[in-house]
């Protein structure tokens, strides 16, 4: 399990959430280019 208290302060954590839970015109693009 993940302490979430550990994630607030994390830039990384917050760049992987562009890749999910966004609209799909603000989702960032995978390898290929594309919109998983």
């Amino acid at each position: 399990m993940i302490d979430v208290d550990t994630l607030k302060d994390s830039e990384e954590f917050e760049v992987l959430l562009g890749y999910i839970n966004t609209l799909e015109n603000k989702q960032l693009k995978g390898d290929e280019g594309s919109v998983k």
